[in-house]
């Protein structure tokens, strides 16, 4: 996990995309706060929020595969969602 940290966002969906599911664990650490506070602002409820912000990670590992960093980085990507 500690190597995993070390990679860059892109480097980790390349790696995401080869079948290392623990690179979603390291992109979730570095991007839950974000998706839950835009969440919050949308929603307007923290547990609800929370699930809004679980679904999007489970988005994101089930679409891995349209992930292209030559159309957008791995953020903006993560933020569509």
């Amino acid at each position: 996990m500690a190597q995993l940290e070390r990679l860059s966002d892109e480097q980790l969906m390349a790696s995401l995309q080869q079948g290392h599911s623990d690179a979603l664990a390291v992109l979730f650490d570095r991007y839950q706060k974000l998706v839950l506070s835009i969440a919050l602002k949308i929603v307007r409820d923290p547990g609800e929020a929370e699930d809004v912000t679980q679904t999007v990670f489970l988005d994101v590992y089930r679409a891995v595969a349209q992930f292209d960093p030559r159309k957008g980085n791995t953020k903006v990507w993560l933020m569509q969602y």
